[in-house]
């Protein structure tokens, strides 16, 4: 006779809000203590959250020089597990004209396979109608369709990633990348 005992589902999403909220009061210690153990298990969101942290010059309050290095490790963790905003934030670092510029070394090639990746991830809200119980105003339809919205923004920020780096490669490159991508996206299904 075996009982197994597992966390809930929603645990991880309670733990990162937990992670955030310490972030917010200045609480490093317990923020580290809360979102390490998510980062570890690969959690996608934690691992997103971390490497925004590491860009930033204060880090929980505390004024810190930003840690390029950590933050692309964790945004290619995420993105690897289609994570739209981890692969777009990549391709952005990457591309000399966005917010890696001065701080990462430029890449075009780069660029344009995060933008690939991040333009080929499937919006999770998108689907989303409510029942005929449920109401159109409600905070779960409200937080979707805003989710929905920045979904939508981030997908026209991703084809001018993409523009600007193709403008700057040739096309034998962007075949390469192509078919880099293409491998990377059986790997991921």
């Amino acid at each position: 006779f075996i009982i197994i005992i597992s966390k809930p589902l929603y645990a991880d999403n309670q733990s990162l809000s937990d992670a955030k909220n310490a972030c917010k009061s200045n609480n490093i210690e317990n923020f580290e203590k809360i979102i390490m153990p998510l980062v570890n298990d690969n959690n996608p969101n934690a691992q997103y959250f971390l490497a925004v942290q590491y860009l930033k010059t204060s880090y929980c309050g505390k004024t810190v020089r930003p840690n390029y290095k950590g933050s692309i490790s964790l945004l290619k963790k995420a993105a690897l597990q289609k994570h739209i905003y981890a692969s777009y934030t990549l391709s952005s670092l990457y591309n000399p004209k966005g917010f890696g510029r001065g701080k990462v070394r430029p890449n075009y090639l780069q660029s344009l396979k995060w933008a690939y990746l991040a333009s080929s991830f499937n919006n999770e809200y998108a689907h989303i109608k409510p029942s005929d119980s449920d109401d159109w105003n409600s905070e779960k339809y409200q937080n979707a369709f805003q989710m929905e919205k920045q979904f939508n923004l981030n997908k026209t920020r991703i084809k001018g990633l993409i523009s600007s780096a193709q403008k700057n490669l040739t096309e034998e490159q962007i075949n390469i990348v192509d078919l880099h991508t293409g491998e990377c996206l059986q790997n991921l299904s």
